[in-house]
């Protein structure tokens, strides 16, 4: 595990491993999370080193992956660098795996074959008898229960732990007036201290796109008497919700301006979102980043992933886009709303919010001036949001770990989630339901104890008819061991064919 460190020691001590290994012969994987980490790190190692440097990630065309397969497997380049699937590469002969960013949750494959590729390399490294580096300045909590249990270790660097203080500030939206999800506050920082800078906006995901009601007869739109921003319709529940000032109507029958009872619901679109962050900011420039870039295969350099506009300007974009890119020039970065990652299903999400949130710096490619960082949320007391804003990384993983071991929770324990999907819902229950009874059979065979819930629905963005049964035990290596051998048995049922199934081993 390396981590922790300034910038200049790192690269110091990564020349000289690189170097050790060309001087063996040996052939080096660099895993990066993200293609604009490759164009940075290749344009830089080829000023140190003249060896052949090889790529690999999504964009490539099948000719280009084949050709650096065929290099790869015959030990004609000595570096390569890639994202998730070069861990699959066959190399003549590999000398070290170096994984940047090891937290990132990047490295997780989602389609119905499901693995993280942090676990595939060190597994690989495993297999090959070779050492594997895990780099990230906010280790996951998987890798420091690991470093715990010594199977992990540090590399010490003979110099002060280097902790980067970041320069934040928290809106309460409780107090404040809000335009649209912008509060009074990000909108006079906006338009008034950083009038001629870069400012950059994230939005989740969730809050950016969302249902609401609106008139068929006049076209007016449900709004909040307090903020005057759109009410989202929570559907399941029937009720108007204003996630910025808490207030929570029923669902009304007829229009509040002409009185009509012709009611719809429409998806606010992406446009109409854009002519509201227009009309809040009338005379500043505003880039909507919302879409990743198509590479250019023929000029991939170094830059290809900045936001190479200098001038005055507010680029609006989500967390998950965001992360593709650099913004050099960015002084002001505002988290619209982050109160999702406190109420989340999964307990996992705090911790994914921590890390995204303490690398957002690098977003700026590690600039002179840090940019300020300014957070909007309707809990400000939230005991969360205040270490993360006063203290360190270091502090929040400890005391989440902590946690985590009072109430047995991962990675003090293993979670699965078998998933099933059947346009009939009868089909995914009784499936999942015969899994749990020989799973239940078999561990008390065994004498391990099991912890179920389910069958289920997942809710799954763009995904129906899935149903889930999460599973949870002491041991991991038990667990799969029960999982190999009940996968037998499954298969020996005929509704084991009816419905598509798949396993999710540590699900996030």
């Amino acid at each position: 595990m390396f981590t922790k460190t300034k910038l200049y020691s790192k690269i110091k001590f990564y020349l000289s491993l690189i170097k050790l290994l060309l001087n063996q012969k040996k052939q080096i994987l660099i895993l990066v999370p993200y293609i604009k980490n490759i164009s940075v790190i290749i344009v830089f190692l080829k000023k140190f080193f003249y060896v052949t440097i090889d790529v690999i990630h999504s964009e490539l065309t099948n000719t280009q992956y084949l050709k650096n397969w065929i290099r790869t497997k015959n030990g004609e380049n000595s570096i390569i660098i890639g994202t998730k699937k070069s861990v699959f590469l066959p190399f003549l002969k590999l000398g070290t795996i170096i994984l940047l960013e090891e937290h990132n949750l990047n490295y997780k494959n989602m389609k119905q074959c499901r693995y993280n590729i942090r676990d595939i390399g060190i597994l690989r490294a495993y297999k090959e008898k070779i050492p594997i580096i895990l780099d990230s300045e906010t280790p996951s909590l998987k890798t420091l229960h690991n470093i715990l249990l010594k199977k992990c270790f540090y590399i010490k660097i003979n110099e002060h732990d280097h902790v980067i203080k970041i320069n934040n500030g928290i809106i309460n939206l409780q107090k404040e007036k809000t335009r649209f999800g912008f509060s009074l506050t990000l909108i006079h920082e906006i338009t008034r201290n950083y009038k001629n800078k870069q400012v950059l906006l994230i939005s989740n995901k969730i809050n950016f796109l969302f249902f609401v009601l609106k008139c068929n007869t006049c076209g007016s739109i449900f709004k909040c008497s307090i903020c005057q921003d759109y009410f989202q319709l929570n559907q399941y529940h029937n009720v108007l919700f204003c996630k910025f000032c808490l207030i929570k109507i029923k669902k009304p029958f007829f229009c509040s301006n002409c009185g009509c009872l012709s009611l719809i619901i429409i998806n606010l679109s992406i446009e109409k979102i854009k002519n509201i962050i227009r009309d809040i900011f009338p005379d500043r420039l505003i880039f909507f980043l919302l879409n990743k870039k198509k590479v250019n295969k023929k000029n991939f350099n170094k830059n290809f992933f900045d936001f190479s506009i200098s001038s005055s300007c507010i680029i609006f974009t989500t967390e998950k886009i965001v992360q593709n890119y650099y913004f050099p020039y960015v002084s002001l970065i505002g988290l619209l709303c982050i109160d999702n990652y406190f109420f989340s299903l999964k307990f996992r999400n705090m911790e994914y919010f921590a890390q995204f949130y303490f690398n957002l710096i690098q977003l700026t490619k590690y600039k002179k001036t840090q940019p300020k960082i300014l957070i909007q949320t309707s809990y400000l007391k939230n005991t969360i949001l205040q270490e993360l804003c006063n203290k360190t990384y270091d502090v929040f993983a400890n005391q989440t770990l902590l946690i985590r071991k009072n109430f047995f929770l991962p990675p003090w324990s293993c979670q699965i989630i078998i998933y099933s999907e059947n346009i009939k819902s009868e089909k995914n229950i009784i499936f999942l339901n015969l899994i749990r009874k020989i799973l239940k059979k078999k561990s008390s065979k065994y004498n391990i104890s099991l912890w179920f819930v389910g069958p289920n629905p997942a809710f799954i963005l763009k995904m129906e008819n899935i149903y889930q049964l999460l599973i949870q035990s002491s041991s991991r290596a038990k667990l799969n061991k029960l999982l190999n051998e009940s996968i037998e048995i499954i298969n020996v049922f005929s509704i084991s064919q009816k419905v598509k199934w798949f396993i999710d081993i540590e699900p996030y």
